[in-house]
Formats: C-alpha cells, sequence, structure tokens
C-alpha cells in the first residue's frame, strides 16, 4: 500500500490571459473556497466538489487520522437529536434493555463513558468502575457542533501476504497494541482535556509517561494488556488507545517498548477516493467506512495474538510444534486473502435523515478491475416483464445486471483456483475464520460468490457463465392465509437447461405444498422464465410490456410495510424477537447506482405516509464518481515473490503436520528448497527484504528448537547453515554459532531396550535439559551453569508454565563414559529439586531415545497386591540392582529371581535383564552404583526394567 498519495495538479488549457481569469473568477463563485474547479479534461479534482468549510474541516481531520484504521467512523452530536425523534417510534418497539441501549447510544453526554467501557471489555479488564454515587463529570469544553472522528483497529503492522505473519512471529519482535485514534473537537482544549484526565483518573490507573514526547498529557494503563493517552491541540483533543497488546516476559521482550507507538508512529494521509470523501458530507448523522486492505494485517494480528497467548501457556515441549502449526494458520489465511483481483478499495456508510424518512447511503470505490467488472455487467444486462396495471405489489425488487459476466471476469480469482477442491476450500475458510470471508466479501464479492456457486451443484454441461441470469424480478402480491402470493421472471441464456428446472419445480410443487407453475418466452439469443408462486405469472407481469432501469440504476426494490405490518406472519415475527408489535413504516425503498469508479445505493425508511416515485440517484454522487486519484502501485516483483515462498513453506508445514514425526525435517528442506527463489527474490528488493528475513526466521528459529531438543544438534546445525550464508542474519548466525560451540556427548548404547516403548515411539517431549559431559561440564538447556547455579534455578522452579508452579519434566542427557562419581554432584541436585518426572537419553538404532525412570533417591512405592482371602494388603515388591565398575548383583524381596552374579558380558547382561524383567514385572528396581561405575552400566540396567526402574544414589 503507498505511504502516500497526491492528487494530479490542474493545469489548465487555455492560453488567454482573459479567459483564464475569467474561468478562475467563475469558478470561485460557484464553489466557495474552491481551489480548482473541473479540468477541462472532464477530471473532478477534490476542491471542484463544492463541499463547505464544515465538510473541508471534516475531510481533513480523516486525513489526519491517516490510513491505518480498519474501520473509521465520523459521529456528528449535532444532528443526533433529529436521528431520535424519527427513529422513537421504531425504538419504542424493541425490548426494554435494547432500548436502554439505545436510549444510551443516542445520547452524545453518554459517550465518553460508553467509549471507557468498550475500551476496558477489549482488553480483558474490568478496570476501576466509575463511581455510582459520582457520576462522571460533563466534559467541559467539547464542542458538540462539530463531528467526533475515529480511526479504530489499526493493526500494528501492514504489507502483502507473507509479510505481516512475518513481523508478528518474528522470535525477536513482540505483538504490538491494536491502536485506536480519537478526534475529539474542542471549543476550549484546557477544559476539555482537564475534565477528560479526571474522567480516566476515575477509570484508570494513571501512570508517568512512557516516552520523552512533552505533548502527551499523560498516560493511563488499561487493565494488563492496554493503554490510553491524548494530546491538547489547538482545536482538537487528540485521544490514542491501544488494546491486546502482548510481550511475555522473556520471550518478546519489554511490553513497554511499544507504548512509544501511540504518537511515534507515522501516519500517512489516505487515498481521497469515493468512499473517503463521502465521509465528510455533512447531512449525515454518522459514517462509517470499512477499509478491506487493511483486514488482512487485521486478520493476521489476531492470528499471531491467539497464537502468542497460546505459547504462554503451555509446556516448553509443546511450543515448537504450536509455533509452527500457529504460523501455517495465519500465512495460509494472508495468502487466501490477495490483492489480486480485487474489486473495491473501500466501503462508506452513511445514517441521515431527511423529513420523515432514516436514509442509509453506501458508497463503494471501485478498483480498475472492479469498473471493468461492471462495465460487462451492465453492457450485458437484459430487461424485465412489467407489471400489470391491476397489480399492485407489497415487494418488488428487481436487478438488471449480466451475472454471468460478472463470473466470467472473476473466475480467475487466487483465492478460488479452477482445481481447488470444495472440502479444501471449505477447510481453508474454518482454519482462517470469520475474517478471511469478511476481507473476500467486501474486497472482491463477486468473486466471493462465483467461487461458493461453483462448489454448489451444476448441470456438468453448462458451465457457470451460461447459468446466470442477465436480470431478475421478483414481486409479491399478497399472503392468503400463510400462503404467498407472487412471481420471479429471469432472463437467461438459451442454453440454460429449462426442462431440467421444469422436473425440479414439479417436485417442489408436490412436496412443498405450493402451486408453482413456470412459463418460457423465447427472446432472441436469451429466454424469459416466468415463474409464478399460487399465482398464474401472466396475472402479475405483462405479456406485452418491458421495463428497463434508469441509466446507471443496477437494481431497485420497495417494500409497502404498512401492508406487511398488520399480517400475522409479521406479528409472530415480531413475537419471536421479543417484540410487542413490528415496529412502524410505511414503506421502504432502495435503488444502486453506478456512478463512475464509484457505486452508490440507498434505502429509506419512511416513517409517516409513504412517498411517492421512485428513488432518483443522489446529486452529489456523479461527481463524487468521477473524482480520480493516484492508482496504487501494482505488485512490485519482490511482493509477488515473497508470495511464492510463503506459498511454499505453508504447503510444506500442512504437509510437515500430516506425516509422521521423523520425516518432519525432510519435509521441511523440500519446503525450503521451493521457496528458495522466491526468498532470495524478496530479499533482492528492499520494499520486502525485512519481510524475507522475518519469514525465514519465523520457520527456522522452531524447527531449529525442536530438532535441539530431540538432540538432533548436527540435523538443527545443517538446518541453519544455508540461511545463515544467505542472510548473514545474526539472528540466526548467531543460533548456528551457538550450536557450533555446544559439546558433543556420546550418549550411552544400551544392550537392551525398554519393552514397555514401542519400537517407533517419538522422542519424549520435556521441560527441560540437562547435559553432563564426561569432563564434568553441565548444561541446562543448551545454557553452561555451574553446581550452585543450577540448584538455585531448580529451587526457584523450572517447571510448566501450564502449571506455574515448580515441577516438571528433565531430560538427563549423560557421556556413557562417565563414572558416577564424576556425576554425583548434579544427582544430588536433582534429587533435592522438585521436578516430576526424570528421562535418560541414550542413543538408539535411528536417533537419541528418552527413557523415563522414576526420581533419584526416592524411597520405592508400595504396590497393592490382589486381596488375599477377601483381604487387602500392601506389599513391598522391589528388586535392587548393585553395580560396583563392571560387577552386576541383584537382590530382591520376592524368591525365584536371579541370585547374584558378577562380571557378567553385555550379552549376559542383557540375558539377566531379560530374565529379572519376566520374574517381576510389576517390581520396583533399584539401581545401586558404586562411584567408579560408568554411566553406560547403569543406563544399561535403568533401560532393560524401565519404566519401574530408579536410580538410588548414595
Amino acid at each position: 500500500m503507498p505511504t502516500s498519495r497526491r492528487l494530479r495538479s490542474w493545469s489548465p488549457r487555455v492560453t488567454r490571459p482573459r479567459l483564464a481569469l475569467a474561468l478562475a473568477l467563475a469558478c470561485s463563485l460557484a464553489v466557495p473556497s474552491c481551489g480548482s474547479c473541473e479540468r477541462a479534461d472532464g477530471v473532478v479534482t477534490i476542491e471542484s466538489l463544492g463541499l463547505d468549510a464544515s465538510e473541508r474541516e471534516t475531510l481533513a481531520g480523516l486525513e489526519r487520522l491517516g490510513d491505518g484504521g480498519a474501520l473509521v467512523v465520523v459521529l456528528r452530536p449535532s444532528r443526533v437529536a433529529a436521528l431520535r425523534e424519527r427513529a422513537s417510534p421504531v425504538a419504542a418497539a424493541l425490548p426494554g434493555e435494547l432500548q436502554a441501549a439505545v436510549e444510551a447510544a443516542g445520547s452524545p453526554s453518554a459517550w465518553p463513558a460508553l467509549a471507557l467501557t468498550l475500551l476496558g471489555d477489549m482488553s480483558e479488564e474490568e478496570g476501576r468502575p466509575i463511581g455510582e454515587s459520582a457520576p462522571p463529570p460533563a466534559l467541559r469544553g467539547w464542542d458538540h457542533a462539530r463531528p467526533v472522528l475515529l480511526s479504530l483497529m489499526e493493526p500494528p503492522r501492514v504489507g502483502p501476504p507473507g509479510a505481516v505473519a512475518a513481523q508478528l512471529l518474528d522470535p525477536g519482535g513482540s505483538v504490538g497494541a491494536l491502536r485506536h485514534q480519537v478526534l475529539i473537537p474542542a471549543s476550549d482544549p484546557q477544559a476539555l482535556a482537564s475534565t477528560l484526565a479526571s474522567l480516566l483518573d476515575q477509570r484508570f490507573t494513571r501512570e508517568s509517561a512512557l516516552t520523552d514526547d512533552s505533548s502527551i498529557v499523560a498516560r493511563w494503563s488499561v487493565g494488563a494488556s492496554g493503554w490510553i493517552a491524548f494530546t491538547a491541540e489547538p482545536d482538537w483533543i487528540h485521544v490514542y488507545a491501544g488494546t491486546h497488546e502482548r510481550a511475555p516476559s522473556g520471550f518478546l521482550g519489554d511490553p513497554r517498548s511499544m507504548q512509544s507507538r501511540a504518537v511515534s508512529e507515522p501516519i500517512h494521509a489516505p487515498a481521497r477516493t469515493p468512499a473517503a470523501v463521502a465521509m465528510a458530507r455533512g447531512d449525515a448523522v454518522a459514517a462509517a467506512l470499512v477499509r478491506p486492505p487493511q483486514l488482512r494485517a487485521l486478520v493476521s494480528w489476531h492470528g499471531a495474538l491467539q497464537m502468542q497467548a497460546a505459547l504462554a501457556s503451555v509446556t516448553p515441549q509443546l511450543r515448537q510444534r504450536l509455533t509452527l502449526r500457529g504460523l501455517e494458520l495465519v500465512l495460509r489465511g494472508e495468502l487466501m486473502m490477495a490483492d489480486a483481483g480485487a474489486e473495491l478499495d473501500e466501503l462508506a456508510l452513511l445514517v441521515s435523515v431527511e423529513g420523515d424518512e432514516l436514509a442509509l447511503r453506501t458508497v463503494s470505490s471501485l478498483t480498475t478491475h472492479g469498473a471493468t467488472v461492471l462495465d460487462a455487467a451492465v453492457a450485458g444486462r437484459g430487461a424485465a416483464p412489467a407489471l400489470r396495471d391491476d397489480v399492485s405489489a407489497l415487494v418488488d425488487v428487481a436487478v438488471q445486471l449480466d451475472a454471468g459476466a460478472i463470473a466470467e471476469r472473476v473466475r480467475d480469482h487466487p483465492t478460488f483456483p479452477k482445481d481447488q477442491e470444495a472440502g479444501e476450500l471449505a477447510r481453508a475458510f474454518a482454519e482462517c475464520g470469520p475474517g478471511c470471508s469478511l476481507y473476500l466479501s467486501t474486497r472482491a464479492p463477486a468473486a466471493t460468490l462465483a467461487g461458493v456457486l461453483r462448489f454448489t451443484p451444476q448441470d456438468p454441461d453448462l458451465p457457470l457463465e451460461r447459468a446466470l441470469p442477465r436480470s431478475l424480478r421478483g414481486v409479491l402480491t399478497g399472503i392468503d392465509e400463510g400462503r404467498p402470493r407472487g412471481a420471479i421472471a429471469a432472463e437467461l441464456p438459451k442454453a440454460f437447461a429449462v426442462d431440467k428446472l421444469r422436473a425440479l419445480i414439479e417436485s417442489a410443487s408436490r412436496r412443498g405444498g405450493l402451486e408453482l407453475t413456470l412459463e418460457s418466452e423465447a427472446r432472441g439469443e436469451l429466454q424469459r422464465l416466468l415463474l409464478g408462486v399460487n399465482v398464474d405469472p401472466y396475472a402479475v407481469f405483462s405479456r406485452e410490456r418491458d421495463e428497463t432501469l434508469p441509466e446507471g440504476q443496477l437494481g431497485r426494490a420497495r417494500v409497502e410495510l404498512a401492508s406487511l405490518r398488520e399480517r400475522p406472519e409479521a406479528r409472530a415475527a415480531a413475537a419471536a424477537l421479543g417484540l410487542e408489535a413490528p415496529p412502524p413504516a410505511a414503506s421502504l425503498r432502495a435503488a444502486t447506482w453506478r456512478v463512475g469508479r464509484a457505486t452508490v445505493s440507498e434505502l429509506r425508511l419512511a416513517l409517516g405516509e409513504s412517498p411517492a416515485g421512485a428513488l432518483e440517484a443522489p446529486r452529489w454522487a456523479e461527481r463524487l464518481g468521477r473524482l480520480t486519484r493516484e492508482e496504487p502501485a501494482s505488485e512490485s516483483p519482490g511482493e509477488a515473490c515473497l508470495a511464492e515462498a510463503a506459498a511454499a513453506l505453508t504447503s510444506g508445514l500442512r504437509e510437515r503436520g500430516r506425516a509422521e514425526p521423523a520425516r518432519g525435517v525432510a519435509l521441511m528442506r523440500e519446503a525450503f528448497a521451493a521457496a528458495a527463489s522466491g526468498l532470495t527474490c524478496a530479499e533482492q528488493h528492499e520494499s520486502t527484504r525485512a519481510a524475507s528475513r522475518g519469514l525465514r526466521r519465523a520457520v527456522v528459529v522452531p524447527l531449529v528448537d525442536e530438532l535441539r531438543r530431540a538432540w538432533r544438534h548436527e540435523e538443527a546445525r545443517e538446518l541453519l547453515s544455508p540461511h545463515c550464508e544467505a542472510t548473514e542474519d545474526e539472528l540466526l548466525c548467531g543460533q548456528l554459532r551457538a550450536l557450533k560451540q555446544l559439546p558433543e556427548v556420546a550418549l550411552p548404547r544400551p544392550v537392551t531396550r525398554c519393552e514397555s516403548l514401542r519400537r517407533d515411539e517419538p522422542l519424549a517431549e520435556t521441560d527441560h535439559q540437562l547435559l553432563v559431559t564426561a569432563d564434568g561440564r553441565v548444561l541446562l538447556d543448551d545454557v553452561p551453569v555451574e553446581g550452585a547455579a543450577l540448584a538455585a534455578k531448580l529451587d526457584a522452579g523450572l517447571g510448566s508454565p501450564l502449571l506455574d508452579a515448580p515441577g516438571g519434566d528433565i531430560a538427563l542427557a549423560f557421556a556413557g563414559e562417565a563414572t558416577l562419581g564424576q556425576l554425583a554432584p548434579t544427582l544430588e541436585v536433582l534429587a533435592r529439586s522438585r521436578l516430576d518426572g526424570f528421562f535418560i537419553v541414550v542413543a538408539g538404532a535411528d536417533g537419541p531415545q528418552t527413557i523415563p525412570v522414576a526420581a533419584p533417591l526416592r524411597p520405592p512405592r508400595s504396590r497393592a497386591l490382589p486381596p488375599i482371602d477377601g483381604l487387602e494388603q500392601e506389599v513391598e515388591a522391589s528388586v535392587t540392582v548393585a553395580l560396583d565398575g563392571g560387577a552386576f548383583a541383584v537382590e530382591s524381596s520376592i524368591s525365584g529371581l536371579a541370585r547374584p552374579r558378577a562380571e557378567l558380558s553385555a550379552a549376559a547382561r542383557g540375558r539377566a535383564l531379560s530374565e529379572l524383567r519376566a520374574l517381576a514385572p510389576d517390581a520396583s528396581v533399584s539401581v545401586r552404583a558404586s562411584a567408579s561405575t560408568p554411566w553406560s552400566s547403569i543406563s544399561d540396567v535403568l533401560v532393560g526394567t524401565c519404566p519401574n526402574a530408579r536410580l538410588v544414589h548414595g
């Protein structure tokens, strides 16, 4: 998205000074304060739209807020009273609680308290409640004659697909707050700042400023994850707020570091699109602008926030798996929400009151592609039959667009590839969540609808483009005892299979209790189908006359609410909604027009007498639709390369999640090979270099951590090395250096195996890892540590974050040649710890294995044996294996076990352990050894008698 945009400068195409002067004078008289007028080439600029001084000020304020908000809102307190007066009959029909909410929302004096309540809820903290005995102070100095401007839900990162996830999930970064801005107009800025600060003091905790910016009046913390601050300016109070900031201690850095974003982040002026400029119209009570391009970043931010919240509440052994799975989902969502094929830039909704009517207007800014699609739809649209003169319609809806032409031009949208299976697409949408659906329905509505239709049952011999109507009209003429009467008319391509539709309708008539009548008329290359519902369609539609919507109008609708309101069905529906009666209204009219690079829709709800005549396009819409701006730059080569690399890595992550754990690294190597050219290309472009490196980090770091925790250090080094060489990224190269400095340890290779574990049992996942070399060096989670420091760390509670208490499991990787005497200091520290479980790491045929053992130096547990003569008794079933150097002896409290033996060979020792396991499979095995006994001999017994073995030291 461009960081700045300019309007084309105007230069009159006249040479005579007098003519130029006369033209300038005419413009100045026709448009007050007009900087320039319509250019000679017909292009309309912002200055020629005829905005008054108040509207120009509103537009300037909106541009001051920047282009970061996914939702922009304009509220005009001065016009709320008119809205409340007109809407009060409707509000009176609502349930009591909803009436109270509407009443509060319609009272500008209550807005600040409502906003603070919402801010507290969004921050997942209630904050301090505003005192009931002392109502919140009125905001003195607030200028109600001017609008309040809001920019909401500004994600901390934006960029092309693959860039947002890379930045948010960078192991060295943090998930910043979702920022919001508010401009409150001030007639007395000092008084407004003072009363606003007082209100915030009642609700939240004031803190000292965290930046050197002297313009900040004060700063408040909102719960544990939010903040609010504001600056006082000559005509405005500029409020900044942040919610859902996440920076877990020790993982993402200092949470306070992102709070300076409140005022330090640069703000770029938004594009002056038709929808954006429409927001400044002064006749609207309220207006809202949706920016679909920001939704992708917002969805990625939300995914990263959820992922980091999950990472903070799981054990370390699950963190890598969850990180990679979360990255896969976030990346897949970004790739689904592609800018390619976008039809709309922005969408504005405006609510206003005009006479006895409530009006809702929408203005959609079209992209170049969207305008082309709509041009084709208008060019091929058909006509509709007129109503008979003796027919009065309760509901009349007409749309005249070539839907087939739309489907043909949007069928190549990247989110809906032709070879995509319906089930796979459904899973992708489900995993991406409602954010993807919202993005696509507002950014590419036609492509989304066509994509969904393509996966519905269709005639295999008839492409979708040839099965969609070119015009559609539906009419409801009455309801008799719950049976609707009306008709539908549609113009379809001649190739449409009418016979199949007729058979389907006849079947529906028999089963549904409706009398359906289908008629067909040939009309050149088209055919008109008329469907009557409980009435002959020619009793509704004229056989001789057609109706074509006025030029520029795409569709219209009219509903006679006064007639429908008295129907029993309407009262039943109202009762189901908790209403005493349907809201009073006379009629509802709606229409949509195409005006240049925009579409304008209007819905009017008449609360008095039903007005006569059809709706006409607003006078201001024509010029607004011809408003031009510099087109955003097309997708750069770097962005295309980044998306290609992200797609390859996403595919690899998905395949890795489905495959056996042993194949995971190999699959990711293949994915990186497929992504190599895209990553290299993206890193050669300044705009995508940081994102490409961040994408590498986001995938490589958790993979390396996973290999490290599996004691596969050599594979981790091999994975890191090419990425370090390709990018010279200090984070990746630093990890590679640290891995190279890790000491090599010759793990013991047992002569027996743990029979309780399957041969394909994956490596046990533990919270911590302790490595001891043959020369006595100790590393805890790959960090060297001395004996005293190890004891302090264990005493401090190196446990599972999920339990938030000392405990957890630890894997012991001791060098096979180390003697028990060399390991004694470490074992003594472990014996005093509160760790829950111990595993020993040994060398297996397919790599390291973790074997469970009982806690060192703890007495054996008593085991309950089957009852004898109806009595339960506890008998201590235990075996002690004594080791002294190479000597091997067995002592037991159960008869029939092997007698003491000495100096057994490896093979004989294996047979002895098998015999021991067979004779006493449930016995608790204590292993005692002398200081000279090598760890390899001890691990033989611990493995051969697992999981009931315990090392008893001392």
